[in-house]
This record gives structure tokens, C-alpha cells and sequence, in this order.
């Protein structure tokens, strides 16, 4: 404020004054309140595409002031990743930057979740009825299709069993496809 007793003068001759100055001062100290930044989740079935937000939300922040943040995370496949604020900036309505005056700023991770996308696939063995010859027939093999245009059937499933049905007598004898074995 500039006080000093130097610039006070005693205008009543009845006393003698003696002026003790202590200056006065305005101190502006960091926002210390709470400010929470939070990225976005999001979550979707697999199909093939990346899965992104850059959305966030902020709680605690005084009026007056607004957030830019940066939020970065992506997941194709089935699984889940951090949606990440990865910075931010804290700016006045006049867009002047005074981040560096708000001490309690949190960040908290959202969550991109890839579900496993649901398909059928219908597997038929291999058949043949034969007349009884006295001789052994054999059948093997499979077809597989699916239901769903993002799946593979040839190259995105294995088969670990046995793919043969063999036969001498009348009668029919399973191959033994079993579900499980896929």
C-alpha cells in the first residue's frame, strides 16, 4: 500500500504524536479447493472398430473458469483400457491460463470396455449311408458356418477331436463331435 509514517502529519497542536506505521498488504494465495477432472468410460460389443472418448466432466471448479483437458485411450478388442486426462489447462473466461494457480486439481481414469461379441457357429459332420457290403466305411470331416459377417469360421476356430466315423455292420456309428472340443 506504500504506508509510511512520513506521509501522516498531526493537525491538532494540543498533542505531540508520534505516528507508528505497520503497512498494509493484499496476499493472493493458490486455490486450494478440490477440482476433479474424470474422463469418460464408454463400452461397446466387439465389432472391429477402435472404441474411443474424449469426453470428461469437472467437479469443484469455481465460476468463472473452464478446463481444457486431453483425454486419450483407445480399445479394438475384446478387453478393457484407462481412458486417461493425459493434461489440462485451467483458463479464466478471458482464456488467460492460470493452471499454475490451483493447487488440488485430481484426475481420475475412465475405463473403454470391448464385450466379446456373441456368435453361433453350427458345426455338421460329415454323413453317408452306404448298403452293407461286408466292407469298412469310413466318413470324416466337418462344415462349420457362422451367423456373424465379422467372424472368420475358417481361420478363427480349431478343432481338437477326432473327425471319423468308421463302420463295417449295419448300424450307424457317431462321429463323437463334442462341442467342448472346439
Amino acid at each position: 500500500m506504500g504506508l509510511d509514517k512520513g506521509t501522516f502529519t498531526n493537525n491538532n497542536e494540543n498533542f505531540e504524536v508520534t505516528f507508528e506505521v505497520e503497512d498494509g498488504f493484499i496476499e493472493i494465495v493458490p486455490n486450494a479447493g478440490q477440482i476433479v477432472i474424470t474422463a469418460a468410460s464408454a463400452s461397446k460389443v466387439y465389432d472391429g472398430e477402435v472404441l474411443k472418448n474424449d469426453d470428461y466432466t469437472v467437479a469443484g471448479l469455481p465460476e468463472g473458469f473452464k478446463v481444457v483437458a486431453v483425454v486419450e485411450g483407445s480399445q479394438t478388442d475384446a478387453g478393457e483400457s484407462a481412458n486417461e486426462v493425459t493434461s489440462y489447462k485451467i483458463y479464466t473466461e478471458d482464456d488467460v491460463d492460470v493452471t499454475n494457480q490451483f493447487t488440488n486439481v485430481t484426475t481420475v481414469n475412465g475405463e473403454l470396455i470391448v464385450t466379446k461379441r456373441p456368435v453361433v457357429v453350427t458345426v455338421v459332420g460329415a454323413k453317408s449311408t452306404v448298403v452293407y457290403d461286408g466292407e469298412t466305411h469310413r466318413v470324416e470331416g466337418y462344415v462349420a458356418t457362422d451367423d456373424d459377417a465379422l467372424y472368420d469360421v475358417e481361420k478363427d476356430h480349431s478343432y481338437t477331436g477326432s473327425q471319423v466315423a468308421e463302420r463295417t455292420a449295419v448300424g450307424v456309428s457317431a462321429m463323437g463331435l463334442d462341442k467342448d472340443t472346439f
